[in-house]
């Protein structure tokens, strides 16, 4: 089973809120720590308001994966046009050649798992969090990591400064 995942921004007054889309495979900090990593830093170059355009509010349906920026594809993060977004059957069928991906896995416009009025809204603190485990909220200073507790609420367990030096994301993880 995936390791379902929320990527958000705050809200409002600031954490515990927040805002964001549903993000399928791979939800680990081992796994989606690397990649932030590298989309904030070799993408964004540390501008959370534009990740956040591109990567929430442009994608409100959410996303199947977004493992093709990790950084041992340095390159797509710096390059990728914004626009390319594979389907979930497309997504597969690189998978299936063993290709190189030319952009993330989307649901946004894909007829099995594009529910307008369900998943073109942004996930809350206080909505369904559609069985994620660990929301993802990226700010201007600091990637937060929260666990989703049984009652669906976000609880704070890391802070990693963008500043600061890359983690080891393997030590991340023994913090869940």
């Amino acid at each position: 089973m995936s390791t379902r995942s929320i990527i958000a921004k705050p809200r409002g007054n600031g954490l515990p809120l927040f805002e964001g889309v549903y993000h399928h495979n791979g939800g680990n900090p081992s796994d989606m720590g690397p990649i932030f990593w590298n989309l904030m830093h070799n993408r964004y170059h540390l501008n959370a308001e534009e990740f956040w355009k591109e990567m929430i509010f442009e994608n409100k349906a959410g996303w199947s994966s977004i493992t093709c920026f990790w950084p041992g594809n340095p390159n797509l993060a710096e390059t990728w046009d914004g626009k390319t977004k594979l389907s979930v059957e497309k997504h597969f069928q690189y998978f299936q050649k063993n290709k190189q991906f030319p952009g993330p896995s989307t649901y946004q416009n894909d007829p099995e798992r594009h529910f307008p009025g369900i998943t073109d809204r942004l996930i809350t603190e206080d909505s369904d969090k559609r069985m994620a485990v660990y929301v993802y909220v990226i700010t201007p200073d600091e990637l937060v990591i929260m666990l989703v507790d049984e009652d669906e609420k976000g609880i704070e367990k890391a802070r990693i400064k963008w500043n600061g030096p890359e983690p080891d994301w393997d030590e991340i993880d023994d913090l869940f």
